[in-house]
């Protein structure tokens, strides 16, 4: 196996998770990803290592901006069609975890608590949304985040504290609701 593509092994399962925080469906996560991995191998291939995860999410995010342009105006000019989105949030969410906390007969509840956290991290900004999932779901360093969103260190931070907050003061509501 060659280093490309134990990097993409690596990475592509957190690739399809930001795309589907983004709001893409599951079909099109995959086609973004593809065609995310094909540029990026084709560009990119002969840098270093340590380049890839920053040069990879880059192009992961213009892909999937592309798509969704394309997205607009496909149902723009089509509008009469259905564009529903039928998939469910199990391949996106991992309940166990959840479940861990709550127990099996709080089945429900971790499913709950679980589609809130995807509803809290969709209404985020843009920014927050995509620093959170850069630096939390997928690891990427400060550094990395700020060159891929092509903002300061400080705004990374700015941006990771206030998605955080946000996201816990949602939660914890939605946990008094649901108590």
């Amino acid at each position: 196996m060659t280093a490309i593509d134990s990097f993409f092994n690596k990475y592509q399962q957190k690739a399809f998770l930001y795309c589907r925080y983004q709001g893409l469906s599951t079909d099109d996560a995959y086609d973004v990803l593809q065609d995310a991995m094909l540029k990026c191998f084709k560009h990119y291939a002969d840098k270093s290592e340590e380049e890839w995860p920053a040069l990879f999410f880059t192009i992961v995010k213009s892909t999937m901006v592309d798509f969704k342009r394309k997205a607009k105006l496909k149902q723009a000019l089509f509008f009469w069609q259905d564009h529903s989105d039928n998939t469910s949030l199990d391949d996106v969410m991992n309940y166990q975890a959840l479940q861990m906390f709550v127990g099996v007969e709080g089945e429900l509840i971790a499913q709950q608590l679980t589609e809130q956290f995807y509803h809290a991290i969709r209404e985020l900004s843009t920014q927050q949304r995509d620093v959170l999932l850069l630096r939390t779901l997928n690891g990427l360093s400060e550094k990395e985040t700020a060159k891929i969103l092509n903002i300061s260190l400080g705004s990374v931070k700015t941006h990771l504290h206030r998605a955080r907050t946000t996201i816990l003061n949602k939660l914890g509501g939605a946990h008094e609701h649901a108590a």
